[in-house]
C-alpha cells in the first residue's frame, strides 16, 4: 500500500499537518537529545546536592526526578538530597544513530570477481 504514489504523499502530507500542529518536528527532537547528551552535573548542582542557582532553563530540563529527605533520630540528624539527570547514553546512541555513526545491520554481501583458469573446458 505504501508503494502507492498517492498513498506516499497522502502519509507524508498528514505527517506534515501534524508536525506544525504539535511543534514537534527532528530539528527539536535533536536539540532536545542534544541537551540530554551533554548536560554536565556540575552546571545543575552543587557539591551539597542542591539545585544551582546559575543552572540555565536546558540545565533544568535535563532532570529526570528530585529527591530530598530529612531525618532526626537520637544521635542528630541527617538531609540526603538526590538529583537525577535523564540517561545521557541513551541520547548519545540516539544522537549517533540519528548521524548514522553507527550499523547495527551486518552486511554479508560480498562483491569479488571468480576467475575461473585451467586446460579443462567447462560446460555451458
Amino acid at each position: 500500500m505504501l508503494g502507492n504514489v498517492k498513498v506516499q504523499q497522502a502519509v507524508a502530507e498528514a505527517m506534515a499537518a501534524r508536525s506544525k500542529r504539535t511543534g514537534v518536528n527532528q530539528d527539536r527532537v535533536v536539540l532536545e537529545l542534544a541537551k540530554l547528551a551533554f548536560v554536565k552535573m556540575t552546571d545543575v548542582v552543587d557539591s551539597h546536592g542542591r539545585i544551582k542557582d546559575t543552572a540555565t532553563d536546558d540545565d533544568l530540563s535535563c532532570i529526570e526526578s528530585i529527591k530530598y529527605k530529612e531525618s532526626d533520630n537520637e544521635f542528630g540528624g541527617s538531609v540526603e538530597r538526590e538529583v537525577k539527570i535523564s540517561s545521557k547514553l541513551k541520547a548519545l546512541e540516539l544522537l549517533g544513530k540519528h548521524l548514522g555513526m553507527w550499523n547495527d545491520k551486518l552486511d554479508v554481501n560480498i562483491a569479488s570477481p571468480i576467475v575461473i583458469t585451467g586446460e579443462d573446458a567447462l560446460e555451458d
